[in-house]
């Protein structure tokens, strides 16, 4: 691996690697993990070019469903949180074709929303949600979940910063939300409640907030067509029943 190494132009990192007994670390089972993270992280030091090539690389491994493979190819991608410029392809991922990726790539931005800045992530927010929304109806019952999880992660990681650029996008989620909110999956079923009630709280919508955490989704429900209603009837000429108690 070294040697391999050398030949394609990344020798710093091997001799950082030899400094830090990286090396030995990938011999030992016990210490394997700890190795292949220290090697992501040097990795990370090498010029722009050059970690485009290993993103690719890594994403093709991926794509292979190689078990061997997947836990160092997992490891290297999650070291893209201090790589930028792989941001716009790990979200190209979210698209691809094959619904495993996806998954995968939903994985590691996960890890990496984790341990942005906060403004960084702020700004990267709605392009993102904007990916992210349209997977919320996968068939694949594990995108549906982990996009749903991903939007929650987002939101929660922008508290605190200018968050009128996502709210666009938080009002859009609000009844794919409440529609998986009944998922025949109990795991999306439960995300959709969960970040239903995260866009309560980035929205500031005490009420939604309320009925969210009691599961009142009826209400919820009654609550949104009333809202849709209001925008898009300035004058109505039947008039709304009632007021929902949560507008």
């Amino acid at each position: 691996m070294k040697a391999l190494l050398c030949r394609a132009g990344y020798e710093s990192q091997v001799l950082a690697m030899a400094r830090k007994g990286g090396w030995d670390t990938l011999l030992s089972a016990q210490t394997y993990h700890a190795g292949v993270a220290l090697l992501a992280r040097e990795m990370r030091k090498s010029p722009r070019e050059l970690r485009l090539v290993l993103f690719q690389r890594l994403t093709a491994l991926l794509k292979r469903g190689e078990a061997c493979w997947e836990m160092p190819a997992m490891a290297f991608l999650v070291e893209a949180r201090r790589m930028q410029c792989l941001w716009p392809l790990l979200v190209g991922h979210l698209q691809d074709a094959d619904r495993d990726i996806s998954a995968k790539a939903l994985l590691v931005l996960s890890n990496v929303v984790h341990v942005m800045e906060k403004q960084v992530v702020a700004h990267l927010a709605p392009l993102l949600a904007d990916k992210l929304l349209p997977l919320f109806d996968e068939e694949l019952d594990c995108v549906r979940e982990l996009s749903i999880r991903l939007f929650q992660e987002v939101m929660e990681a922008v508290v605190g910063t200018k968050t009128q650029a996502l709210k666009k996008q938080v009002h859009r989620s609000l009844l794919p939300l409440l529609f998986h909110w009944h998922d025949e999956i109990p795991r999306v079923a439960q995300a959709s409640q969960e970040a239903l009630l995260g866009a309560a709280k980035l929205l500031r919508w005490e009420q939604l907030r309320q009925l969210a955490e009691t599961a009142q989704s009826c209400r919820i429900g009654e609550c949104l067509r009333f809202k849709a209603w209001r925008r898009t009837s300035a004058r109505p000429s039947v008039p709304w029943p009632r007021k929902p108690s949560c507008c």
